[in-house]
């Protein structure tokens, strides 16, 4: 048995359980969907383009994608695209790919964004010239 007094043989009991406890929520919590925004900062050329913007999500690591989404603008919002989705935190990859809608210019564009998810927004920049 443990040396002391029957009061500090609870306290430290007490003190291993609640550590047990406090470790198994924390690798529970680590794996529990959160919601996680990301905002798609547009270029200045794509900021009032009619626009459709697809994206697939996939964490770091996974062969298959965990979420996709389009998103279609019609050039007069003020605000950038944005799509919440539920995901766990961690590293993702994010790859976009955009085309102008009713361009004469019919170009598809892509790139491909590594991103920590940590439950709130992430910014995912857009355009001809995208830098990682």
């Amino acid at each position: 048995m443990f040396p002391g007094t029957p009061g500090i043989r609870r306290r430290l009991a007490l003190l291993f359980l609640a550590l047990g406890v406090f470790a198994v929520v924390r690798t529970i919590d680590a794996d529990l969907p959160r919601d996680q925004t990301l905002v798609f900062r547009l270029d200045q050329t794509l900021r009032h383009a009619p626009l459709r913007l697809t994206a697939t999500i996939t964490r770091a690591g996974e062969g298959e994608a965990r979420s996709g989404f389009t998103l279609t603008r019609q050039g007069d919002e003020r605000t950038d695209p944005r799509h919440t989705f539920r995901a766990p935190n961690g590293d993702y990859l994010v790859t976009v790919d955009w085309d102008k809608i009713g361009s004469a210019e019919k170009r598809e564009t892509s790139s491909v964004h590594r991103v920590t998810l940590e439950g709130g927004d992430i910014v995912v920049p857009i355009g001809p010239r995208v830098s990682e």
